[in-house]
């Protein structure tokens, strides 16, 4: 039995080439539709093009949840990171009124 390791190589290629707009789409918000075209259209060359382009043109996802902000208190020297932007700017320390973001 000949097994050709050129032809498993190719295979592989041609598959990862193929899922190449999933691949971009995943790291973007709203990547369903990208999804959904490249595997029903994605066979007809347009198709993959189309999710292509879709994928490279979608939103980043957002990374608020691991962004901190850094309050700090003029009057107590209180300083506190939050993983969220507050609405109320009252010091949790000593509630003086000057309690803002750096």
């Amino acid at each position: 039995m000949n097994h050709n390791p050129f032809g498993f190589v190719s295979l592989t290629a041609l598959i990862i080439l193929y899922l190449i707009p999933i691949i971009v789409a995943l790291r973007k918000d709203n990547n369903s539709k990208v999804i959904m075209i490249n595997m029903f259209l994605g066979w007809t060359v347009i198709g993959w093009f189309i999710a292509l382009g879709m994928a490279f043109g979608l939103p980043r996802k957002s990374h608020s949840q691991s962004c901190y902000w850094l309050y700090h208190c003029e009057e107590c020297g209180y300083k506190k990171t939050f993983d969220q932007k507050l609405r109320l700017f009252k010091c949790p320390q000593c509630f003086h009124d000057n309690f803002y973001m750096e």
